[in-house]
């Protein structure tokens, strides 16, 4: 190798790697799954029977609060979540306490599904996430009285069990 193409390729390299590196330090990440046209409005549901059965499953995921956090945060950052990838419908599972994981921002962890799955038939139950769902806390009471109340205030991170549905 001449001299030349060898500081040639030690300027490209100098170049790329930052460059490269750029993506591996980044704290937004693309939502790869399936998603609709955003929605306006978003029914909730705290029952697996209570869902309609004109809708169709398209996101199973955990949410992951910040801490301290109000329902009424919660609410607003899972209904926000909803409407942004096309949900008309939020179902809502079990709340655990995230154990020794206090968490500054909300996150949202997608598991699936591949294609929307017409609801209740092709629903397999709150089988999703399990790895990262049997590592965390006790069962946290969060529901319908909680969802909608400032005054419910938790000092933890919780892990919801949550999807998303889009109803005719």
């Amino acid at each position: 190798m001449t001299p030349q193409s060898t500081r040639f390729l030690s300027g490209v390299f100098c170049f790329l790697l930052p460059l490269s590196l750029t993506g591996c330090f980044s704290k937004t990440t693309s939502y790869p799954g399936l998603h609709f046209p955003p929605t306006q409005s978003v029914e909730v549901s705290f029952q697996e029977n209570a869902v309609p059965k004109s809708c169709q499953g398209f996101a199973h995921l955990i949410a992951s609060t910040a801490a301290p956090i109000s329902g009424k945060e919660i609410q607003a950052a899972i209904i926000k979540e909803a409407r942004e990838k096309g949900a008309n419908h939020v179902l809502i599972g079990m709340a655990r306490e995230e154990v020794g994981n206090k968490q500054d921002v909300f996150r949202f962890d997608y598991f699936g599904p591949e294609y929307p799955y017409p609801y209740p038939q092709g629903w397999m139950g709150w089988k999703f996430g399990i790895q990262e769902w049997e590592k965390a806390g006790p069962l946290i009471g969060f529901g319908l009285n909680n969802w909608d109340d400032q005054e419910s205030r938790y000092d933890f991170s919780l892990m919801i069990q949550t999807v998303f549905l889009r109803c005719q």
